[in-house]
């Protein structure tokens, strides 16, 4: 590969160089979101745990019932979520390692 790379003529070699910095780039900005959206969940996930002591207390009640019920339910669609971004950043990792560990 490095002798390919060497016999490659200086206009080659500098398209390479702008795709894989293109490539760098948006891989840094969505490791970026992806970091971002994963603690704002966390944040999230904690803020509607801390609360849920006031919507606990509505189970209880016939009338009002259905806002504990509605709130339970939230919460775990956001776990779940929190779930699915957690797994698939662990997938990614997993590739990077596995990726390097082969070259």
């Amino acid at each position: 590969m490095q002798a390919q790379l060497e016999a490659m003529e200086l206009g080659s070699l500098l398209g390479i160089f702008l795709q894989s910095f293109v490539v760098q780039f948006t891989m840094t900005a969505l490791n970026i979101v992806v970091f971002v959206i994963v603690y704002g969940r966390m944040i999230e996930i904690y803020l509607m745990t801390s609360l849920a002591p006031i919507p606990f207390a509505t189970i209880a009640n016939r009338e009002t019932g259905h806002m504990g019920h509605n709130y339970f339910k939230s919460l775990f669609a956001v776990g779940f979520q929190g779930m699915l971004i957690s797994a698939w950043r662990f997938m990614l990792f997993w590739c990077r390692v596995s990726r390097r560990a082969t070259t």
